[in-house]
């Protein structure tokens, strides 16, 4: 609980870009810093399972983004769409005598690397998947993405970092008031049937898998007039795997408090965890980044772990 960064404002997109920039000055992303410390080739390490790739993965590496495995397709018939990567392989192609200026040569990377993708994907045959456990993913893109993102780890494709998003939570109004069918309760029970689906199919993968929840900020910590909670500051990250050492962490400073004269400006929770000392225990002990590459993933971590992993 309690994990943000000093003088955050309450904007969605300045906040989001600020968490998953984590401290850099040249716009890349902490994943994708993460995926060239480490080294090795790219391929699938790094997916994003969306329409865009979020800020996080924004950077030199070229980070593979799809919102659907099943939908990855350039036609339902697989001997046409092998003559259209054929065709579109030659326009794709790397320019003689390197010609191409900075951003054509990474267009034609970028679409290069679709089209060999094209090909594996099929490989997977995603549409024929069959989850594990008795697991049952809600019906919703959070569900979907949760079980391709299964898909890929339980394949073998070499995945080092996710990343998914799920929209709802900004309940200005008629937030529920804790009600079990308010759209805050909602929310969270479609996280939760997404994360339980998720962590069952895997089975005892899950030992080799860490999940982190974060969001950009937190609610306000009263109600206002429409029944809702406005943007705050702080807020609770959840963290599950096979390594987890289950608990609530505090860290040093402990619980910041509820009181008026505890919240921030009379109305937000403090922040009482830097957001990126929680990052880079993951980094560190679950990605085993060494600590020397670690100011340069993600400046202005600190070095004392939470102890969660």
């Amino acid at each position: 609980p309690a994990v943000h960064y000093r003088d955050a404002p309450r904007s969605h997109f300045q906040s989001q870009t600020t968490l998953e920039q984590a401290g850099a000055q040249d716009g890349s992303g902490w994943l994708n810093r993460y995926l060239l410390a480490s080294g090795g080739p790219t391929a699938l390490r790094g997916v994003a399972l969306a329409q865009s790739a979020p800020d996080a993965f924004i950077g030199r590496l070229q980070v593979r983004t799809l919102n659907s495995l099943t939908g990855s397709a350039l036609s339902n018939d697989a001997s046409e769409e092998e003559q259209l990567i054929e065709t579109l392989s030659t326009h794709y192609g790397a320019q003689a005598g390197g010609s191409d200026s900075a951003v054509l040569a990474a267009v034609r990377e970028a679409g290069s690397l679709a089209l060999q993708d094209v090909g594996f994907l099929r490989s997977l045959h995603a549409d024929q998947y069959q989850v594990a456990g008795g697991a049952v993913y809600p019906e919703t893109g959070f569900g979907v993405h949760l079980k391709d993102a299964a898909l890929l780890i339980k394949a073998g494709v070499g995945l080092e970092a996710a990343t998914i998003d799920l929209g709802g939570w900004d309940t200005h109004s008629e937030q529920g008031n804790g009600a079990p069918d308010g759209r805050q309760a909602r929310a969270f029970a479609g996280l939760d049937a997404g994360l339980q689906a998720f962590m069952t199919d895997l089975g005892s993968r899950t030992n080799q898998v860490t999940v982190l929840v974060m969001t950009e900020f937190g609610r306000t910590a009263d109600q206002n007039a429409s029944g809702g909670t406005d943007h705050g500051n702080a807020a609770a990250w959840f963290v599950l795997g096979g390594a987890v050492r289950g608990g609530i962490y505090l860290g040093a400073n402990g619980w910041p408090g509820l009181a008026r004269e505890q919240l921030r400006e009379g109305r937000d929770l403090a922040h009482t965890l830097e957001y990126r000392d929680v990052i880079a225990e993951l980094l560190t002990r679950h990605l085993a980044l060494p600590a020397a590459a670690l100011a340069t993933v993600l400046p202005g971590a600190g070095t004392t772990s939470i102890g969660f992993l």
